[in-house]
């Protein structure tokens, strides 16, 4: 190999180990999905017995949100359900009021 070929080689070697190194040290690409508001989520597996496949439901923790999504093989795809407001659901259930004393059954 020629001295000249060589020397170019170690060239193109360093300006890879340089870009290489800025690359690295450059910061760490950071995920900013949270700071937009969005909501907390817990997601959990589920079955329903009429279903074929099964169901994961995902709970929106900060919004009151929760939807489903069931796989359909036939469209080899995620079909979601409506969101349902919990928030709303239990608000309205916290202005029923127990009775103290039911009445007695004869």
């Amino acid at each position: 190999m020629s001295r000249s070929r060589m020397l170019w080689t170690l060239a193109a070697l360093n300006a890879v180990l340089v870009v290489s190194l800025c690359w690295k040290l450059g910061g760490e690409n950071t995920a900013y999905a949270q700071r937009a508001g969005k909501g907390d989520y817990i997601m959990l597996p589920g079955r329903i017995p009429t279903a074929q496949n099964g169901v994961i439901y995902m709970l929106d923790t900060r919004n009151g949100l929760l939807t489903s999504f069931m796989y359909d093989s036939n469209r080899l795809d995620f079909v979601p359900m409506e969101p349902i407001n919990l928030t709303r659901i239990f608000d309205a259930g916290a202005s029923i009021q127990p009775t103290r004393n039911p009445p007695r059954k004869p």
